[in-house]
């Protein structure tokens, strides 16, 4: 071999090797420069009315593996807390979820989330409650007026009110891709929702029931099925809100109470005039062995023939419970019905 082929297969190795050194310095810089996103989703929704659906979304997510922000957790007492979310949006979060009710864009917050996510490129889907409305023609003439900011100043934030009627502009013509929450009166509903988030498909839902109880949680459990000893988890089926905050306190005391806990949760939905009867009689079963009932109350629990059922029942056990005890016990030992 001649020594100008040696030297030729010299200068190759020597520049395959400095591509190479080229090539694994490239990748570093970039994932330095461009470190991974810490949140696949971030949740923007409205304070009020919002809080508990906003949660047990992010506890769905959570639970097939994705990292979730939610606005609401942010502390609040901090001067530049509004900074870091919109810095947050900008630098580490992969996809804006932004929950729309007739709240969400009266909110500064939440319009000021959305406009740093435009800029950022910081992909956004809408999440369409049965309560939102776009703003009409003459709210969107005035909104300064529309989304109260006579105390607050976006523009601290150098977010201009262009800027907000562009973002404003986008939903209004369908720029974003949407979900719409789903009219079931159980849990499902949220399910779906975020199986529609990650497209993860029909038949993978599915395969993740993600309440404890096997039962779908709309059904009145019957006679026959009701566990003696089981905690009753009783809310309004009819309100969106209620159901969120059903699941979100299943999911926190499901693993404390997991020997006692059957969770027949009660619906709203079978209040019909034909199954009075039987509701009456599967409800008062039911709360007659229960060893717990929880009644979330919420805007119209009152006028929820199930709920009253459970709540005059809960409290007839409880006095007969008291009578029973008072002779044989102390009276501060017996089980005292706390409002809450």
């Amino acid at each position: 071999m001649g020594s100008s082929t040696v030297g030729l297969i010299g200068e190759v190795l020597m520049i395959g090797m400095a591509l190479l050194f080229g090539g694994l310095m490239t990748v570093c810089s970039c994932r330095f420069l461009m470190p991974k996103k810490r949140y696949d989703y971030f949740i923007c929704h409205p304070k009020g009315g919002t809080f508990a659906q906003a949660r047990i979304l992010k506890m769905i997510l959570a639970a097939r593996n994705k990292s979730v922000y939610l606005d609401a957790d942010t502390p609040i007492g901090s001067s530049n807390c509004h900074d870091w979310l919109f810095n947050t949006i900008r630098a580490d979060v992969r996809h804006l979820l932004v929950y729309l009710t007739e709240r969400t864009l009266r909110r500064p917050w939440s319009v000021g989330e959305i406009v740093a996510a435009i800029r950022s490129g910081v992909p956004i889907t809408l999440i369409v409650t049965s309560s939102f409305l776009l703003p009409t023609e003459e709210q969107m003439s005035d909104l300064e007026t529309f989304m109260d900011l006579s105390e607050v100043s976006l523009s601290e934030y150098n977010v201009t009110l262009f800027d907000v009627v562009d973002a404003f502009n986008k939903i209004r013509a369908d720029v974003f891709p949407s979900i719409k929450l789903g009219n079931e009166s159980s849990m499902a509903k949220f399910q779906r929702l975020a199986t529609a988030i990650c497209d993860e498909g029909a038949q993978e839902l599915e395969q993740r029931p993600w309440i404890h109880n096997p039962r779908l949680p709309c059904q009145i459990p019957s006679e026959k099925s009701v566990v003696p000893g089981s905690v009753v988890l009783c809310a309004n089926w009819a309100d969106d809100e209620a159901i969120a905050a059903a699941g979100v306190l299943t999911e926190y005391i499901k693993d404390d109470l997991r020997k006692y806990l059957n969770v027949p949760l009660v619906s709203s939905t079978a209040d019909t005039r034909q199954d009075l009867k039987a509701i009456v009689k599967e409800l008062n079963c039911c709360t007659q062995q229960a060893r717990a009932c929880v009644v979330i109350l919420s805007q119209n629990t009152l006028q929820s023939l199930p709920q009253l059922i459970v709540i005059a029942e809960a409290v007839a056990q409880g006095e007969l419970m008291q009578k029973s005890r008072l002779s044989l016990c102390n009276a501060e030992d017996v089980p005292r019905i706390i409002p809450m």
